[in-house]
């Protein structure tokens, strides 16, 4: 927590101090929902990553 805050960013402080206390229990269900997304992606080879960068 800090003790002294410039007048100037004090709002930022506090956005910030806004969004961590609302999301503090959110941890666990944001990293179970990455690794979900992450085991539900269809496997990228190799080939496929060479052949669309050639594309591009």
């Amino acid at each position: 927590m800090h003790h002294k805050c410039k007048g100037h960013r004090l709002q930022n402080y506090l956005d910030e101090f806004h969004f961590r206390v609302n999301r503090r229990s959110f941890n666990d269900a944001i990293l179970e929902k990455l690794l979900i997304k992450a085991v539900n992606l269809n496997p990228v080879t190799c080939r496929q990553i060479i052949k669309n960068e050639l594309n591009t």
